[in-house]
């Protein structure tokens, strides 16, 4: 999945960008314009403005395909084909401008400590609605539970481990109820006022990675930028190690809050 917004970017000022190139794009498009070498002046110009905004990756990607090549390449439509390679960029900067927004509103709906919760924290331990959160991070929290948790927990329910099997068709339900009445809006835990909850669903068009943990990992790393202060929270080994590897803020779970071993761990195999 190609990563949109570049490392220390400012949202605010990346939406002003956007919305000001969705203008000029759609200006572009309709101004009649002398085509291909003017429609190059003013891709390299667009290209220049996104730098800071978007990834090269995603900024490159905007400028991929036939209408562009068609545009640059001039002929007897050239006028046509610069015009619709103009509209075409003008829709797909609009659709990540209105994602930021998107983004922007969901993130700043609350201000308590944002933990991003993995699929081991709820297969693991005990119900997070029984969880004392202020005692293990010291202030009321805010649950972010990412689509794949649930994708995970519905997979998980099929497992061949009778325990993971229960665990998982005893929590899945349990996490439905709690965000699905306003999902993308912080819901409260069992009328707690410490702890809400909420769905997030941060991705985009584009390849999802076939591991869940890239997943998780490539979402805290754009949850973070809106949110400085947000922390991954498992005991999944692996994602534990890959996490400190890249400098993120995690942390285990809370230890006391592990549910009791119903003997030795099954296997899946």
């Amino acid at each position: 999945m190609t990563e949109l917004f570049p490392d220390m970017f400012s949202p605010r000022n990346a939406l002003t960008t956007l919305e000001g190139l969705r203008v000029n794009s759609w200006n572009f498009a309709g101004g009649g314009n002398p085509p291909s070498r003017h429609y190059a002046m003013w891709a390299n110009n667009m290209r220049a403005q996104l730098k800071g905004t978007l990834t090269r990756p995603a900024t490159a990607s905007l400028f991929d395909g036939p209408l562009n090549l068609a545009a640059l390449l001039g002929g007897p439509s050239e006028l046509v084909h610069a015009n619709a390679a103009a509209s075409d960029i003008c829709e797909r900067i609009g659709e990540i401008a209105d994602q930021l927004k998107k983004m922007m509103d969901q993130t700043e709906r609350s201000q308590l400590l944002p933990l991003v919760i993995d699929t081991n924290l709820i297969l693991e331990y005990q119900p997070i609605g029984s969880i004392d959160w202020t005692a293990f991070t010291g202030e009321p929290v805010r649950l972010i539970v990412p689509l794949r948790v649930f994708e995970e927990l519905e997979e998980a329910r099929y497992s061949n481990s009778k325990r993971k099997s229960q665990t998982a068709r005893d929590e899945l339900p349990r996490l439905v109820a709690m965000v699905e009445h306003d999902p993308g809006q912080p819901a409260m835990i069992n009328g707690r006022e410490d702890a809400t909850i909420e769905l997030f669903d941060m991705r985009h068009e584009g390849l999802r990675p076939s591991w869940a943990d890239d997943e998780i990992l490539d979402f805290y790393r754009t949850l973070s930028q809106f949110l400085p202060r947000a922390r991954l929270v498992t005991s999944d080994g692996p994602l534990l190690a890959r996490a400190r590897y890249r400098g993120f803020d995690v942390q285990r779970g809370p230890e006391n809050q592990r549910r009791k071993s119903q003997g030795a761990p099954e296997s899946d195999g």
